[in-house]
Formats: structure tokens, C-alpha cells, sequence
């Protein structure tokens, strides 16, 4: 990255992101019955594990799910750990951002500590955020399951990523990672919205390595961006407009590494709130003219 221009700051959620949550709670409930029907768990379609069983189920995936060192016994989802520590080694800010479960906030929290120091190693505690309400963490981009992530903050910093998962095969987002080791993160899909965020790439690659690619065009475009001369309003729509333009960034840059039709053409088709839409069509000719 240049010189001024901060680097992305990527959040990373834990449980069936890096994580198997589901393995771990099957290989628990099968010990209990084993005729327990683990297609409720694999095939589910609600988030919320216990809202896939009857109601009868529920007090044992509570018991489960409640259960002390359930979330130290996880095992990695193929390829994550890889991908994880090779964006540290290309410098990427990377931060596991995972919420603590309401059943066991002590023992999940201390688990998940114990987990990232066995499989990751003591350098990654310090990249570890526990919050229940992930809007009031600022980030580029969030990688995550939830099929929406809502908190305080109705418009995070962060673009929502979503890990994909049977019960989120409907949610619409800015984009979608099917796995870890085959799938390419695509930067444009920040910008491209709904319809199509589903897109195959024409050649994928590993995470880190398309926002590697990012990177070699970015910094010298946020720099432009840093110099415009843009009237953004108030403050809370700066902020607003601000994390859009960054994300603009990473699409340009990607569409200039794969020679398509630059980003800054979609950026007003992309998903913002009415008055975030209103100051973008308002200095849209130095926008254009910036990126």
C-alpha cells in the first residue's frame, strides 16, 4: 500500500466461517442419540441452530450448545487457517470478529481463546474481537454466515461478505465466498449489489491472493481520492459516503487487474441508502473525474 493510504482492515467471523460449528454440535448430539436425524443440522435453513429441531430438541441443543469446551472443539473449515495466515503474511489487517453465544458468555469466550491460540498460535490473540453487536466494529469488510448482520448502526462501515451456508443460500449481499481455497474474493462484488453477486470469476484464486491483486492499484487511486475536492453534507453522511468510496476503490483497482470497464460506472447502481444516493449523483462529475 502507499504511503498514507490505510491499509483494509478485513473482520472474519469464527463459527461456520473458519469454524465448524455444525460437525462439532452433530458429533455431541450423536453421542447423546445416536439415531439423531443430522440432516436437521446439515440441510438446516434458520441461523439460529435450535429453530431447525422441534420443539422437543431444543432443551438438548441447548444442553450442547451450553456445554463446557464446545467451542475449543471446532475444527477448521478446509482451507481457512491457510487463508488466514497467508493474508498476515501479505500484510493484510486481518481481525476474527465472532460473537459470544447467550448460553455460556464465559466459557464461549474463554474457548474461542484457547481455540485461535491452538490452531493459530499465540500471535493471533491479539487479532481477536468478541462483540455481540459487530455494527460497532469498523472494518473494510466483514466475512460472515449471518444472513444479515444487524446491530446498532443500520449502515456498518464494513461491506458484508457472506461465507456460504445452507441457510443463507436466500440472503442477498454484497457478495458471496463459497469456500476457502477455491473461491477468488472478487472486490468488485462490494459494488455490484444484488443481482449477480453470485458471479463465477473467470479464473478463481485463493482469497488472499485476488486482495493481493487489489492492493497494487489501490493505494495511488485512494490518494486521488484523498486530494478531490468532494462536498459530502453532514457528517454522518461523510462517514457513510466515505466507506462507499473506499469500497470503490477496491472495484477500480480490480476492474483495471482484469482490464473490464471501470467500477466508477456501476457506483451509482450500487445498494445506498436515499441520502447517501443523493450526494453521490450531487458530485457525481468529480467522482467520475477522481476515480
Amino acid at each position: 500500500m502507499g504511503s498514507g493510504a490505510p491499509k483494509p482492515l478485513i473482520l472474519v467471523d469464527m463459527d461456520n466461517t473458519v469454524v465448524s460449528f455444525d460437525d462439532a454440535f452433530i458429533e455431541r448430539w450423536k453421542a447423546l442419540d445416536p439415531q439423531a436425524d443430522e440432516n436437521l443440522i446439515r440441510e438446516r435453513r434458520h441461523f439460529e441452530l435450535e429453530e431447525n429441531l422441534p420443539p422437543k430438541l431444543r432443551p438438548v441443543a441447548e444442553k450442547i450448545m451450553g456445554s463446557a469446551g464446545f467451542y475449543a472443539s471446532f475444527k477448521p473449515l478446509e482451507g481457512a487457517i491457510q487463508a488466514l495466515q497467508a493474508m498476515i503474511a501479505q500484510s493484510w489487517e486481518v481481525r476474527l470478529c465472532t460473537a459470544p453465544h447467550p448460553l455460556q458468555w464465559e466459557d464461549c469466550v474463554r474457548d474461542k481463546y484457547a481455540w485461535v491460540r491452538e490452531h493459530l498460535g499465540s500471535d493471533w490473540l491479539h487479532r481477536i474481537i468478541i462483540v455481540r453487536d459487530k455494527t460497532c466494529v469498523r472494518g473494510s469488510v466483514l466475512i460472515d454466515d449471518k444472513p444479515v448482520v444487524t446491530g446498532f448502526y443500520p449502515e456498518p462501515e464494513w461491506a458484508h461478505i457472506i461465507f456460504d451456508q445452507p441457510y443463507n443460500r436466500d440472503a442477498k449481499a454484497m457478495g458471496r465466498l463459497r469456500q476457502w481455497l477455491a473461491d477468488a474474493f472478487d472486490a468488485s462484488l462490494l459494488l455490484t449489489g444484488f443481482e449477480g453477486s453470485d458471479a463465477a470469476v473467470d479464473k478463481p484464486r485463493p482469497v488472499s491472493e485476488a486482495l493481493i491483486a487489489v492492493s497494487n492499484v489501490s493505494a495511488q487511486i485512494e490518494d486521488r481520492l484523498a486530494r478531490s475536492d468532494v462536498s459530502v453534507g453532514t457528517v454522518s453522511n461523510s462517514v457513510c459516503l466515505k466507506a462507499r468510496l473506499k469500497n470503490a476503490v477496491f472495484a477500480v483497482a480490480q476492474d483495471a487487474n482484469a482490464g473490464r470497464q471501470p467500477a466508477c460506472l456501476r457506483l451509482r447502481g450500487c445498494h445506498l441508502t436515499v441520502s447517501t444516493r443523493i450526494l453521490v449523483n450531487q458530485n457525481w462529475a468529480k467522482l467520475n473525474a477522481v476515480l
